[in-house]
């Protein structure tokens, strides 16, 4: 074994542990939430407490997937879920690195050791609030990561299943749908559908409750709270001015919002408008970001595209969909975020590959600069909390959706002109390229 995969070796074991000492050493925990709701759930009994200090929001299904650990011994929780998250984060990275191998329009198409430094450097806090709070986000993640790793016709089924199943989870995903709409993926779309109505309600036909059904319940007191220009509102989960929620509609209001500055609480208000413009102000940044997200999602170029090219492409437009998500969500706190480890690694791909695009270069050192340099590991969790609260990270999702956006348009042009003027290789020639890529990433992992 060479001496630079053995350093590889201790470097990643210490960063394993050190993980894995923060994870245990945390004084709050997202995690017993959900095995709390998994054992009541197994029990009968009713999951949504809006009472409690730290109620299961969730749908349903979103219970089930912990149950094992919920049977466990308490003590073992933290570290089995620890490794559980490290799992899952591995798996997504394989994937992402076979869908960045398969990438471009020739067979020399690498994935260079600095394009993994930059995408740790960019996405590093985001994945790391997943451990810190030790949150079930990484399986949104990884559902959203395999729709799209090998969209060829087989993978519509693919794409359709695990949106759907992910929506079943964390309603969010279902952004999806209108996508695949505009896109006329029919099948996508019915299989998306299907799965998040039939998972949603499993846990009701294989764990009968013994009130009101599991989603009706959910509905009843969370789902159905949520409402377009207004921030959220539940009793003992949501209020409205709450620094954790970094949606649009949290930051819009907070930054719009005078209010008396107390314990977790500071005026970060720029301007005060009334009730009616505010919602009015909201809705439009809403609805402009959905509109971005249709704008380049829309039908073009799919038939002529090599798998590798297609499934980068897919990448690309599940970049945009997740900027949305955690952005028109109604609770998005700095764990979901982690799903911005898409559009990173996407627009850093991209811009490898178009090392003259200055705009997408500035915009990604942007999300450094906003994202990154602005955890509280670096200002201290006073100045931490005062920039959380003016919504660094909502922003750093903002730049997110427009540099993915910016990629994804420009791509699209770059491979119509070249179609235009001749110049683009065969597409045989790019199918076999892309499976002599699929099968070389196979035999490494």
């Amino acid at each position: 074994m060479s001496a630079k995969k053995i350093l590889l070796g201790i470097l990643v074991l210490a960063l394993v542990s050190v993980g894995l000492v923060q994870a245990l050493e945390k004084g709050t925990s997202e995690l017993p939430v959900y095995t709390k709701a998994g054992q009541r759930m197994m029990q009968g009994e009713e999951i949504y407490l809006p009472g409690e200090d730290k109620p299961f929001t969730y749908p349903p299904f979103f219970a089930v997937p912990l149950m094992p650990i919920a049977l466990m011994p308490s003590e073992s929780h933290r570290v089995v879920w620890y490794f559980a998250n490290l799992g899952m984060l591995v798996l997504v990275l394989i994937l992402l690195q076979r869908i960045l191998r398969a990438r471009g329009l020739h067979s020399d198409k690498k994935t260079p050791p600095l394009l993994w430094i930059l995408i740790g450097l960019l996405s590093v806090r985001h994945v790391s609030a997943v451990f810190e709070n030790q949150s079930h986000d990484f399986v949104i993640l990884l559902l959203l990561t395999a729709s799209i790793s090998r969209d060829t016709k087989p993978g519509e089924l693919r794409t359709g299943f695990c949106t759907g199943l992910a929506a079943a989870c964390k309603a969010t995903p279902l952004l999806f749908a209108p996508v695949l709409l505009w896109q006329r993926r029919f099948g996508a779309l019915g299989l998306l559908l299907s799965a998040f109505v039939f998972f949603t309600w499993l846990p009701d036909l294989v764990f009968p409750p013994d009130g009101d059904s599991w989603a009706m319940s959910w509905w009843a007191h969370f789902g159905g709270k949520a409402s377009a220009g207004t921030p959220i509102e539940a009793q003992g989960a949501w209020g409205a001015w709450n620094y954790l929620n970094q949606n649009l509609a949290g930051t819009i209001y907070r930054l719009s919002t005078p209010v008396e500055t107390g314990k977790h609480i500071f005026d970060v208000s720029l301007w005060a408008p009334k009730t009616g413009i505010l919602k009015m102000v909201t809705i439009a940044c809403q609805l402009a970001a959905l509109a971005i997200i249709l704008f380049v999602c829309r039908r073009r170029l799919v038939k002529e595209l090599a798998p590798g090219e297609l499934a980068f492409r897919r990448l690309g437009e599940a970049s945009v969909i997740v900027c949305g998500m955690v952005l028109l969500s109604p609770m998005s706190s700095k764990s979901h975020f982690c799903v911005l480890l898409l559009p990173i690694a996407f627009c850093l791909a991209d811009y490898l590959d178009r090392r003259r695009d200055i705009f997408l270069g500035f915009l990604l050192l942007l999300v450094f600069a906003v994202g990154s340099l602005t955890a509280k590991g670096l200002l201290g969790s006073d100045l931490g909390n005062q920039v959380l609260a003016r919504g660094s990270v909502t922003l750093t999702a903002l730049l997110c959706l427009a540099a993915s956006a910016h990629a994804l348009y420009h791509r699209s042009q770059k491979l119509s002109s070249e179609r235009a003027s001749g110049l683009s290789p065969d597409a045989t020639a790019l199918e076999n390229s892309w499976l002599k890529t699929q099968a070389e990433a196979v035999s490494e992992s």
